[in-house]
């Protein structure tokens, strides 16, 4: 699947798509849990509210800087085994 066919699914297919991908890590803030998977070439991050646990968004992405937030909790075998 390519990043552009994911962005243009819907939020259920794309749940499904996500929890199917490799789990690399979780981040949070005051107000948002964020986590992270990685699909076949591409990254997603699931936002979900803190205090509601509602899924907010996905956000698709192929550029590794913005990993960067990430980068003391990925495993890079994680990543590069995909």
């Amino acid at each position: 699947m390519s990043i552009e066919d994911f962005i243009l699914l819907e939020d259920y297919r794309k749940t499904l798509i996500v929890y199917n991908g490799i789990y690399l890590t979780k981040n949070d803030d005051i107000d948002y849990v964020y986590e992270l998977y990685s699909i076949e070439n591409f990254f997603v991050e699931v936002k979900f509210n803190r205090v509601t646990g509602k899924l907010i968004s996905f956000l698709p992405f192929y550029d590794l800087d913005k990993l960067n937030r990430y980068l003391d909790e990925i495993s890079l075998i994680k990543i590069f085994s995909n």
